[in-house]
């Protein structure tokens, strides 16, 4: 399991057996990574910013964000690059829609609409 695919919403659902069941899988998965690799690439993150660097970003842009993400949020990870990329378009989605039903056809269409200017 990684905790990334799942929701805020989806972890308040979890019985107490199931988010035992996680953890468990989180810490025995955990006990493969290299702490040092997990901390450098986190170190590289932090101080690398390329936020300057956005308003030379010219091509269409598409920024797919679930609504309820435990790490990202639209309101400080998308809504702020308007700003600062031409170009942008922001599709802030329902994780729940396709999470909990394997329905990835609204992505499918999703970018199928989007690349279909490319085309021509």
């Amino acid at each position: 399991m990684n905790s990334p695919i799942f929701s805020k919403r989806a972890f308040e659902k979890f019985t107490r057996e199931e988010l035992d069941l996680y953890m468990d899988t989180f810490v025995e998965e955990s006990s493969n990574v290299d702490i040092y690799d997990f901390k450098y690439r986190n170190n590289a993150v932090l101080n690398y910013n390329l936020e300057d660097k956005l308003s030379n970003i010219k091509a269409k842009t598409l920024v797919a964000i679930s609504s309820d993400d435990i790490y990202y949020s639209p309101e400080f990870d998308a809504y702020p690059l308007k700003d600062k990329i031409e170009n942008l378009e922001i599709y802030v989605f329902d994780a729940g829609d396709f999470v909990y039903n394997d329905d990835y056809l609204i992505f499918i269409n999703l970018f199928l609409d989007f690349l279909e200017e490319f085309k021509k």
